[in-house]
């Protein structure tokens, strides 16, 4: 799963294949995912009760903390499993202080924000923002990211209220 500023990404598994959604623009798209390779699914997925909604709210605002700068930015939050030790676990990408592809980590969530490079991510200067909680954003359909998130988790497997979720 992952999200950005523009949308959403997800892919749903069923066997060996798999069907991915793309939310964007305040609708929601098929994707067509092409499975490559000799290897399993089994394993690289994770059902969506596992996927708490407030994470990303406390992804922002622990970002922001650890960051230290006032303009901090996330541009990318993906969640997935690890290939090395099989954890599931979000990778945060970030810009501020004049720096792009700051890189930050969470639990699912969405607590324990740290930088695989320490410190050294922030820009030094000791100024911090106010975490927000959302920043007031909202989808064409009047939904927060929130509300759109507990609306899929809730939704499952099934694909008529997941895209119900976006209208």
């Amino acid at each position: 799963m992952q999200i950005t500023q523009g949308g959403a990404d997800f892919k749903l598994r069923s066997g060996e294949q798999a069907t991915g959604f793309v939310y964007t623009g305040g609708d929601l798209h098929d994707e067509t995912v092409d499975v490559i390779g000799a290897g399993s699914l089994d394993g690289q997925d994770f059902p969506f009760s596992e996927i708490d909604p407030a994470a990303i709210n406390q992804i922002v605002s622990g970002v922001k903390e650890k960051a230290g700068v006032s303009d901090l930015k996330v541009t990318v939050m993906t969640l997935e499993k690890s290939p090395v030790d099989g954890q599931l676990k979000w990778t945060i990408n970030a810009e501020g202080g004049g720096r792009t592809g700051l890189v930050y980590n969470a639990e699912p969530d969405g607590s324990n924000v740290t930088s695989p490079l320490g410190d050294i991510a922030g820009s030094g200067s000791g100024t911090t923002s106010t975490p927000s909680s959302g920043g007031g954003v909202t989808a064409p359909n009047g939904k927060t990211p929130q509300e759109i998130a507990d609306c899929i988790q809730q939704a499952g497997t099934d694909v008529s209220k997941i895209q119900a979720c976006t209208q």
